[in-house]
């Protein structure tokens, strides 16, 4: 496979010091400054480098649309923060990955250079290639090396060294499909499951929950990795794909899957999704402590903010809610909370993660996904930087022939107020996805988005 690798700009920052943007043409122009304010509100919850090695402290994704030789690509703003020592010759080469962790496109290598102790700097890498589950990012320096995964396209990247002494659990790439053709017929789902750790995982179940436009829960369903010895055993650092297919599943919009392990009592990790809400991931019991991982997505500070998490049984009831506290949240802010918790209820099978406030309680967002006339739109990021609204997901031609010279009308609205975006592809192969970012320039939130196309 051919890499193609455009514009990599490097600078340099002081220890403590924060960047100024710079760059030429709108967009880059732009870009950088987006990238400048993730970076302020990653650089809370970033791991900063205790020892000799540098890490990365930041990364943001703000591209997907086509180039203009109308290429797809994605350009990411990395940075990186030198440990207690400076680092020389420091170097970085970036992987997109699939759905089995398998490598997509690999970039060449880019030189980043010195880097101060606990200073850092920030490099621009822009990637032409198609949409990917993951990205990993190696990263080099005279006397060392390390990689970092990140298994979305939010996510800061994890050391991959943090997690080889433990499991660690990430589901990746679900999917639920029904024959269009059998609105009561069975519905297949696949997914893959990936431990990131180096240990094995036992006594793993695994919850398939089907949601509804509201996200509600209509109907679930357990399953057991590595059935045939009713073990549940993931192998350390693996990635393999499930397939089950389960009859009398009602109508559904959406569905997630969670994890549970009882001999630890480890629930997925999961993952935020740059939502515009509040969103809670690694819900995990550890030491009699319930904890997890929030993040406020929307557009202002909350006060007061509770996370709760419900245990059901196998029959769908409720065992027991467990409040966790938060307290005041700013926005764009993320934080690790816990609770004493000694021991989870008796028999529960699933759980389900909401948040409320003196307001009244709300429930976190699902993706969104639109199908017109065998063209898919899957939206699986909804970001706010400042008052700029943004858009990302996954545009694939489902129909049975490629698309010539489609034209792409969204038609979005907000309290009355209507917003009409375009955008144009030459070309999309029978089956091809292609990524696809809307940035409206008036609407700063949308009740509602609806589709129109046309091709040759």
């Amino acid at each position: 496979m051919r890499t193609l690798i455009l514009a990599c700009t490097c600078f340099a920052l002081a220890a403590g010091e924060t960047p100024a943007p710079t760059g030429a043409g709108g967009g880059a122009d732009q870009a950088l400054r987006d990238a400048a304010e993730i970076f302020e509100r990653q650089a809370g919850v970033a791991v900063i480098p205790s020892g000799t090695a540098p890490g990365v402290v930041g990364a943001y994704i703000w591209s997907g649309r086509a180039d203009q030789e109308y290429k797809p690509f994605f350009q990411w703003e990395l940075r990186v923060r030198a440990g207690s020592e400076s680092a020389n010759q420091v170097a970085c080469r970036l992987t997109t990955l699939g759905p089995m962790r398998e490598k997509l496109v690999e970039g060449h290598e880019q030189t980043i250079g010195g880097i101060a102790a606990g200073a850092a700097k920030d490099c621009s890498y822009k990637l032409n290639c198609t949409n990917f589950t993951a990205y990993q990012i190696d990263l080099t320096w005279n006397g060392g090396k390390q990689s970092f995964l990140a298994w979305d396209k939010v996510t800061l990247p994890l050391a991959i060294a943090a997690s080889t002494g433990s499991s660690f659990l990430v589901t990746v790439n679900q999917n639920g499909e029904r024959d269009p053709k059998n609105a009561k017929g069975p519905v297949t789902v696949t997914w893959n499951l990936w431990n990131i750790g180096g240990a094995e995982a036992k006594g793993v179940v695994q919850t398939i929950h089907f949601l509804d436009r509201d996200g509600k829960e209509v109907h679930k369903a357990d399953y057991t990795p590595d059935s045939s010895s009713g073990k549940g055993i993931v192998p350390g650092d693996s990635a393999k794909e499930h397939k089950t297919v389960l009859k009398d599943v009602p109508a559904f919009a959406t569905l997630s899957i969670t994890t549970r392990q009882p001999d630890s009592q480890t629930l997925d990790p999961g993952a935020f999704t740059g939502a515009k809400d509040v969103e809670v991931a690694q819900v995990r019991h550890e030491n009699n402590r319930l904890k997890a991982r929030v993040r406020n997505g929307t557009d202002a500070d909350i006060v007061g903010l509770v996370i709760a998490v419900t245990f059901v049984d196998a029959n769908a009831k409720d065992l027991r809610v467990i409040d966790v506290p938060v307290g005041t949240l700013a926005r764009g802010a993320e934080r690790d909370i816990a609770v004493e918790v000694a021991k989870l209820p008796t028999g529960w099978a699933s759980y389900t993660v909401g948040w409320k406030t003196a307001d009244g309680q709300h429930s976190t967002t699902t993706g969104q996904t639109i199908e017109v006339h065998g063209v898919a739109v899957t939206f699986d990021q909804r970001i706010m930087v400042g008052t700029r609204l943004k858009l990302s997901g996954t545009l694939t031609n489902t129909r049975d022939k490629e698309l010539v010279n489609i034209d792409l009308t969204f038609h979005l609205t907000n309290k009355g107020k209507k917003e009409d975006l375009r955008i144009s592809y030459p070309r999309i192969g029978k089956g091809q996805s292609v990524p696809i970012m809307l940035e409206p320039d008036e609407l700063t939130d949308y009740d509602s988005v609806s589709l129109e196309w046309k091709a040759k």
